[in-house]
């Protein structure tokens, strides 16, 4: 669970992290991450524990990168650095994975890693080899993985491999790429998206009822949404047939999407802008993301983001009326608790 382990916060340039991503790149499916430990030298005085980098994500799936030190091998009795790739995510995933840290190389391919297990490499180098590929006395670990997703048949409806939502064949993409047959409508800011009835349905406990019902919205057959850009309520609409959110979308409107989410109890929607959320914690979000996880019922954010602020306390402190953001004062408390620690 991202509850049961502190993450470390992405590097600010202003905190003490230890460890830190960096050149965090997309491209669809595939991802190159680099993770950075500080004084890794010191952390090899420390004896056996875990260094968790913070989660990122590929292709609205979550993942982190997780190094052992001084691991030690029950047959040998030798100590190793082991390096580890995490799924966050609640179905098992097959990815490509290759890392490389200095002259030190180890790939694995079509590899199936287990939801909430991890696949790697228990002793991908000694101690003394380790020593050897520190720069400043960082380690430098380099990512590059590419989700992969298997083929799907569209005549049983197979779930998809890659996403741990409603499952979603090529006919539904192509109804919505070709909209036949809409037979209704969702307004917002004037402009309309059509859409059928039966995929809100499907996806959307208050829209069936909306639907099943002698309602206003099911008799006029159009819902105006408020309080949204229609750049968002074009990409919601577009989910209930795809599954997926464009990346940059998601991460610019995550609280949108959280907040549609929990208006329409579509758990697949929050739990996808929640993981976005998590993987984009800053010093500017992390307040704004802290109080959208209480309001929304997000435990995840809502934890992730008040381990943030804590690491990330000097920050805090010189953002004018940070204590105004928080209005409700038993959430304010619970954050004055929270920097106290550590």
């Amino acid at each position: 669970s991202l509850l049961q382990e502190i993450m470390p916060p992405l590097y600010s340039g202003s905190a003490d992290e230890w460890s830190y991503i960096s050149n965090d790149t997309t491209s669809s499916d595939v991802k190159t991450v680099d993770f950075i430990i500080d004084n890794f030298d010191d952390e090899m005085k420390k004896g056996f524990h875990k260094l968790r980098a913070h989660p990122f994500i590929v292709k609205n799936t979550l993942w982190h990168i997780e190094v052992e030190v001084l691991k030690k091998d029950n047959k040998d009795g030798k100590n190793y650095i082991a390096v580890f790739l995490r799924n966050d995510n609640d179905v098992n995933l097959k990815v490509d994975c290759q890392v490389t840290i200095g002259d030190v190389v180890a790939k694995f391919v079509n590899q199936e890693v287990l939801a909430k297990g991890g696949w790697g490499w228990p002793k991908l180098f000694s101690p003394e080899t380790c020593k050897k590929v520190l720069v400043d006395k960082k380690l430098k670990v380099n990512f590059e993985m590419k989700l992969l997703k298997e083929e799907k048949t569209v005549i049983c409806g197979v779930r998809s491999n890659w996403s741990n939502l409603m499952p979603v064949t090529t006919v539904d993409s192509k109804i919505f790429d070709m909209m036949s047959f809409s037979d209704f409508k969702v307004i917002c800011n004037g402009k309309v998206f059509p859409c059928h009835k039966a995929f809100l349905a499907a996806r959307s406990s208050v829209f069936k009822n909306m639907l099943e019902a002698d309602m206003k919205e099911a008799n006029d057959g159009l819902v105006e949404i408020l309080n949204h850009s229609d750049d968002v309520v074009g990409s919601f609409v577009r989910f209930f047939y795809t599954n997926q959110i464009d990346d940059e979308v998601l991460k610019n409107y995550a609280i949108n999407f959280f907040d549609l989410g929990e208006h329409y109890q579509m758990e697949g929607l929050k739990k996808l802008a929640e993981h976005s959320m998590i993987a984009n914690l800053s010093t500017e979000n992390m307040l704004r993301y802290f109080t959208a996880g209480d309001m929304y019922q997000g435990k995840e954010i809502k934890e992730a983001a008040k381990v943030f602020i804590r690491k990330n306390r000097r920050s805090l402190v010189e953002q004018e009326g940070w204590r105004d953001t928080v209005t409700d004062k038993d959430l304010l408390l619970d954050l004055i608790e929270s920097l106290v620690k550590d």
